[in-house]
């Protein structure tokens, strides 16, 4: 399957840049997380992955 990394940012995912994804078959994302983040945060992080996967998938 293609995958693509996704920068996780404070705005929400643009649901026109899921469609595309889809049309162009991704089917994975991959997440880059900073060792240098807080624990916390990289949480945080993972869990709008989650949501932008769901979407996608």
């Amino acid at each position: 399957p293609e995958s693509v990394g996704i920068a996780v940012a404070s705005a929400p995912p643009d649901p026109a840049l899921l469609e595309s994804y889809r049309e162009l078959g991704i089917e994975r994302a991959v997440l880059w997380v900073d060792p240098a983040d807080n624990p916390g945060e990289g949480m945080r992080n993972l869990e709008t992955v989650s949501k932008v996967l769901a979407q996608i998938s």
